[in-house]
């Protein structure tokens, strides 16, 4: 999430909080002089309040015998007033004189008030944007980030003009978020995630940035393109992350609405994802303690063909946030001649022109994953987009299957050659994938990727193998190609050779 640098609004948080100082007593037996011209008529107030049940040490405090978290005041907190019927925010602040869960709220205030008068008091030790704004950035998933803010409504029941002082009923603070300590787990060894990035979205719901005192808020997700999630980085870390959130249910059908959750590993390079259904189950003011079993997104297994180096993947995305690409595991340039094997979710691959001077490249296919046919998806981009000079040689072994989408075809190749040669013992499906453009799955492209319809392609077998290709339109803008590659058994099997009279070597 950007942050935003605002000169005025930072001036005004250091004007409120020198003003935030304890002003001293009115005498009670004599009315106040008239006020010095220019000089602002001042408020003292004194508010028995209340926030959590418990006492503690510091505003938050984990209880980890009883597994919850303890709130408290501490004397070097503000309390922001919100005059709602004037929706008006006063200058000033209030202060805690003394720290604990039952404290007096003391100081003074400048706005205009009446009885009747209904008052927002918001507590915000931390407020970045100005008075009284909740800022719900920043956490980076430790208990020590965790953002603390309260809410109390009151009324103003006496004001005293000559005394200059106003009475407000007994504030009980809430918390308008709640803390969560997420534990994620791998799903498949229940082994706690080491974790460099989390993106965490609500998908009808809201997940709050931004909570001002006039009502209006600012959510995470507010962009054209859709909901940017809410984002922590953790430096590889397998400690539970700890967030504040402030959730808004949708208006309908709540139950319906789930969290998303995607996880970068960046020690193994992995993508992790999970969904959970939140069943109207989320108010604020709670703690919860999930533990989210998270799946890891299939990766494959990328070699150089000649020593068998690994080949990792120059970029990963997410399917929350796509932070490079729009695929989770991205390769460009992985090499001339490479291997691949298992399985892969969202995977491309890209050879760059610039960057490779010898001509053509060659994939290998091994057809296997935990001896079954090997599968790979890609549906939002080509699966092999072979951007460079001369022919691009797939050899094919076993089964593999290579599930797109309606917008792509699955195999781009440069306009300029638009070769693609194939060989091996195989078959290779092309599956879901665009039925409008290109020919049977594969298309030519200009050196940035753009498809390049009405181009011809030379598809076919390299000398001694054979190439069957069958189709079939799914009826849904997509089609299924399969291709079918197999080595020449030859014309004819040569019999035993005869020997030749070659006289007797002893005896000539």
């Amino acid at each position: 999430m950007k942050k935003y640098c605002f000169p005025v609004l930072s001036v005004l948080i250091l004007l409120g909080a020198a003003a935030c100082n304890k002003q001293a007593d009115v005498d009670a037996t004599e009315p106040e002089e008239a006020p010095e011209p220019g000089k602002t008529l001042v408020w003292e107030v004194s508010v028995p309040a209340s926030k959590g049940g418990d006492a503690a040490t510091k505003a938050l405090a984990f209880d980890s015998g009883n597994m919850k978290v303890l709130t408290s005041f501490e004397t070097t907190d503000k309390v922001y007033v919100y005059n709602k019927t004037r929706a008006s925010l006063d200058a000033l602040c209030l202060s805690p004189d003394t720290d604990g869960a039952s404290v007096n709220l003391q100081g003074s205030l400048q706005g205009e008030y009446a009885v009747g008068d209904v008052l927002e008091l918001r507590y915000c030790p931390y407020s970045p944007f100005g008075g009284g704004i909740f800022d719900y950035e920043e956490q980076t998933g430790t208990f020590e980030t965790l953002r603390d803010f309260g809410v109390a409504t009151v009324s103003v029941t006496a004001v005293d003009e000559v005394n200059r002082k106003l009475t407000l009923e007994n504030a009980h603070f809430t918390n308008p978020y709640s803390i969560f300590r997420f534990t994620f787990v791998d799903a498949e060894t229940s082994a706690p995630i080491p974790i460099q990035f989390l993106w965490i979205k609500t998908v009808m719901g809201n997940l709050v940035f931004k909570d001002s005192p006039d009502g209006t808020r600012e959510y995470y997700g507010e962009m054209a393109d859709g909901k940017i999630p809410r984002e922590v980085f953790r430096s590889n870390s397998t400690d539970p992350v700890w967030l504040s959130l402030c959730y808004e249910a949708p208006s309908v059908s709540p139950e319906t609405d789930w969290m998303a959750f995607a996880i970068l590993d960046d020690v193994n390079k992995i993508v992790y994802d999970m969904s959970k259904m939140t069943d109207g189950k989320i108010t604020n003011g709670k703690f919860y303690t999930p533990t989210i079993a998270m799946v890891p997104l299939p990766k494959p297994e990328v070699t150089l063909t000649g020593s068998a180096s690994p080949v990792e993947p120059t970029q990963i995305s997410t399917g929350l946030y796509k932070l490079f690409s729009d695929n989770y595991y991205y390769y460009e340039n992985p090499g001339l001649d490479i291997t691949i094997s298992g399985d892969g979710d969202q995977c491309r691959f890209r050879w760059k022109d610039s960057a490779l001077e010898p001509e053509g490249a060659t994939v290998r296919f091994s057809g296997t994953s935990y001896g079954m046919p090997q599968g790979f998806t890609t549906t939002q981009t080509a699966f092999i987009e072979h951007l460079h000079r001369g022919p691009l040689t797939l050899v094919v072994d076993g089964q593999t299957r290579i599930l797109g989408a309606a917008e792509h075809p699955a195999i781009l190749v440069d306009k300029m050659y638009g070769e693609v040669v194939f060989k091996g013992n195989g078959t290779l499906i092309l599956d879901h994938v665009t039925n409008s453009i290109g020919t049977q799955g594969i298309m030519t492209a200009d050196g940035a990727g753009t498809p390049s319809v009405g181009v011809p392609l030379n598809v076919h077998a390299a000398s001694g193998y054979s190439l069957s290709v069958s189709g079939v339109d799914n009826g849904d803008g997509t089609g299924t190609w399969t291709y079918v590659v197999a080595a020449n058994s030859g014309t004819s099997i040569p019999g035993i050779p005869t020997f030749p009279n070659a006289g007797d070597p002893f005896n000539s």
